[in-house]
């Protein structure tokens, strides 16, 4: 305890003047994350359902959606199935390559990215299916969060049968990146 008051002391002593007032916001945000991560997060079990079911449900009608506009089904979150639906079937050019594969210039289409930038690039497009990019997109938002965050919190909560809506997090602000981070 000592020793850190002395430490404490010393790098206080040498902090420029510009610093102190990101040391400041520093040690009340930690203040924070200690309360936060004591109290924990709250959230409606009943809500975290639904709102599961409300995003499985329109991951579902955009499916239907998808396979009625270009006459049959596709995977909106598979790479070749979209290329196969813009660029074979629609006749778009490949706007993006994937970075891992970009050199291997063989088949370029097999090494086509259809990422969040790609599909903005096919968007801007004047003559490209509006209405079938809108919808993949759409969907692999909805994907996203279903997997991110709705399915995990289910499983917290299905193998966490005490839990009762509340999940303590680890606020690490000691990050590589200059990020936060939260398990």
């Amino acid at each position: 305890m000592l020793t850190n008051r002395l430490l404490d002391n010393y790098i206080d002593a040498r902090l420029p003047e510009r610093c102190k007032a990101v040391a400041e916001t520093e040690i009340r945000l930690t203040s924070e994350l200690v309360k936060m991560e004591r109290r924990g997060l709250r959230f409606d079990p009943t809500s975290l359902m639904k709102a599961q079911f409300i995003t499985l449900n329109r991951m579902s009608q955009l499916d239907s959606e998808l396979t009625e506009i270009v006459g049959r089904a596709f995977r909106p979150s598979v790479r070749g199935d979209c290329c196969e639906i813009l660029c074979g079937q629609y006749g778009l050019p490949v706007v993006a390559y994937t970075k891992e594969e970009k050199d291997l210039a063989e088949d370029e289409v097999q090494n086509a990215s259809f990422d969040s930038e790609a599909l903005a690039a096919y968007k801007a497009m004047p003559y490209a299916p509006q209405h079938v990019i809108s919808r993949i997109v759409e969907y692999r938002e909805l994907s996203q969060r279903n997997s991110l965050f709705l399915g995990p919190l289910q499983e917290l909560l299905i193998t966490n049968e005490g839990m009762h809506g509340t999940i303590h997090g680890f606020y690490n602000q000691i990050v590589r990146t200059g990020r936060m981070s939260c398990s």
